[in-house]
């Protein structure tokens, strides 16, 4: 506020830049676990949450690395993904990942993209 009682032209706290300096194509792939608060309020939860856990992850990174997609009715083996992904973090009941074009390249191509969406679709 101003010294006078009247309020201050200022209408935010940040300003960004209209133009990266260095743009770059991602995706970010997010993803959540429908019910995982119930799930956690029940007795032994150290016993079975830690392997339900880590079980999803582990079908996701098939999903963009490669390996026995084992969840199908006929499993197959995936190829790795030419893509990389720069950045995982895991959020209590979900994971966020940031993925770019495969080294040397500065987009995607469609079948990346489609390639991907399926392998998640049918997990």
């Amino acid at each position: 506020m101003a010294s006078d009682g009247q309020m201050s032209k200022q209408t935010h706290t940040f300003k960004f830049a209209g133009k990266a300096s260095h743009p770059k194509n991602a995706l970010a792939l997010i993803y959540d676990l429908e019910g995982f608060s119930k799930l956690f309020n029940q007795p032994d939860v150290q016993d079975y949450v830690p392997i339900f856990l880590n079980h999803i992850s582990n079908a996701i990174g098939k999903c963009l690395f490669g390996g026995l997609d084992y969840w199908t009715n006929r499993p197959q083996k995936m190829t790795p993904l030419p893509i990389r992904v720069t950045h995982e973090k895991f959020m209590g009941d979900g994971a966020l990942y940031v993925i770019h074009p495969k080294a040397g390249s500065t987009d995607f191509d469609g079948f990346e993209i489609c390639d991907l969406c399926n392998r998640l679709w049918n997990l």
